[in-house]
Protein backbone atom coordinates (compact mmCIF):
# COMPACT_ATOMS: atom_id res chain seq x y z
CA UNK A 1 0.00 0.00 0.00
CA UNK A 2 1.48 3.32 -0.99
CA UNK A 3 -1.17 5.71 0.19
CA UNK A 4 -4.55 5.45 1.83
CA UNK A 5 -6.75 8.29 2.98
CA UNK A 6 -9.98 7.79 4.79
CA UNK A 7 -12.62 9.44 6.89
CA UNK A 8 -15.55 8.13 8.86
CA UNK A 9 -17.37 7.94 5.50
CA UNK A 10 -14.82 5.52 4.04
CA UNK A 11 -11.68 5.42 1.93
CA UNK A 12 -11.02 8.32 -0.44
CA UNK A 13 -7.70 7.39 -2.05
CA UNK A 14 -6.00 4.05 -2.32
CA UNK A 15 -2.93 3.22 -4.41
CA UNK A 16 -1.82 -0.41 -4.53
CA UNK A 17 1.80 -1.15 -5.38
CA UNK A 18 3.79 -4.36 -5.61
CA UNK A 19 6.35 -3.61 -2.91
CA UNK A 20 6.11 -2.50 0.68
CA UNK A 21 6.81 -3.34 4.31
CA UNK A 22 4.16 -5.94 5.01
CA UNK A 23 6.40 -8.02 7.29
CA UNK A 24 5.31 -6.08 10.39
CA UNK A 25 2.06 -6.93 12.16
CA UNK A 26 -0.45 -4.11 12.47
CA UNK A 27 -3.89 -4.64 14.01
CA UNK A 28 -5.19 -1.65 12.02
CA UNK A 29 -3.95 -3.15 8.74
CA UNK A 30 -5.29 -6.57 9.71
CA UNK A 31 -8.76 -5.17 10.48
CA UNK A 32 -8.82 -3.10 7.27
CA UNK A 33 -7.82 -6.15 5.21
CA UNK A 34 -10.50 -8.26 6.90
CA UNK A 35 -13.21 -5.69 6.16
CA UNK A 36 -12.08 -5.35 2.55
CA UNK A 37 -12.01 -9.10 1.95
CA UNK A 38 -15.41 -9.58 3.61
CA UNK A 39 -17.17 -6.75 1.74
CA UNK A 40 -15.48 -6.80 -1.67
CA UNK A 41 -16.17 -9.68 -4.08
CA UNK A 42 -13.50 -8.31 -6.44
CA UNK A 43 -10.83 -8.74 -3.76
CA UNK A 44 -11.99 -12.32 -3.20
CA UNK A 45 -11.58 -12.93 -6.94
CA UNK A 46 -8.08 -11.43 -6.75
CA UNK A 47 -7.18 -13.80 -3.90
CA UNK A 48 -8.36 -16.73 -6.01
CA UNK A 49 -6.31 -15.51 -8.98
CA UNK A 50 -3.21 -15.10 -6.82
CA UNK A 51 -3.56 -18.63 -5.48
CA UNK A 52 -4.16 -20.04 -8.99
CA UNK A 53 -1.00 -18.27 -10.18
CA UNK A 54 0.85 -19.64 -7.12
CA UNK A 55 1.73 -16.16 -5.84
CA UNK A 56 0.14 -17.23 -2.54
CA UNK A 57 -0.90 -20.69 -1.45
CA UNK A 58 -4.49 -21.86 -1.53
CA UNK A 59 -4.32 -22.17 2.26
CA UNK A 60 -3.25 -18.53 2.58
CA UNK A 61 -6.12 -17.39 0.37
CA UNK A 62 -8.60 -19.54 2.31
CA UNK A 63 -7.32 -18.27 5.67
CA UNK A 64 -7.58 -14.66 4.54
CA UNK A 65 -11.15 -15.23 3.35
CA UNK A 66 -12.12 -16.83 6.65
Amino acid sequence: MHEQRGTFNGIDTCNVIDHGRFDQYSILRFEAEARSIFNRPDINVLLTQLSDQKVITKDQAYNMQQ
